[in-house]
């Protein structure tokens, strides 16, 4: 399938695992250039293995996304290192487990920080470049 991808910078947060790694393999043989913003969870070693075997044209930034301070350098280092940024897929999130009977509103606000806060950072902070 051509998505007339090839040479787009495109930022996926959560991409070492599951859905996320799906997308930038995806990404990957469609001749883009994925970003992947991830924590070190593990498994860096191996998934820097195997998108080695499909492109040389990737970048890997380590991050805590609940730190959403780190983000505007981020954003601001891949843009001087690329020119442009195209994309971005906000994937990382995780299930908390959180139910309307007994979670507090402090624990729902903190999940929605967790979850919700880093989509909106990232996606703001990259606006300028996504124009």
């Amino acid at each position: 399938m051509d998505l007339h991808l090839k040479g787009k910078v495109v930022i996926v947060t959560g991409g070492f695992k599951g859905i996320g790694k799906g997308i930038v393999f995806q990404l990957a043989r469609e001749g883009a250039i994925p970003v992947v913003l991830n924590r070190k969870d593990g498994v860096e070693d191996e998934f820097i293995k195997e998108i080695s075997e499909i492109t040389d044209e990737y970048d890997i930034r380590y991050i805590d996304l609940n730190d959403t301070d780190e983000l505007k350098p981020i954003v601001e280092e891949v843009y001087g290192k690329y020119g442009h940024i195209d994309g971005i897929v906000n994937n990382a999130g995780r299930n908390d487990n959180l139910d309307l009977e007994s979670t507090t509103w402090q624990e729902f606000e903190a999940s929605l920080h967790n979850n919700l806060t880093h989509y909106f950072e990232l996606v703001h902070q990259a606006v300028p470049y996504l124009k």
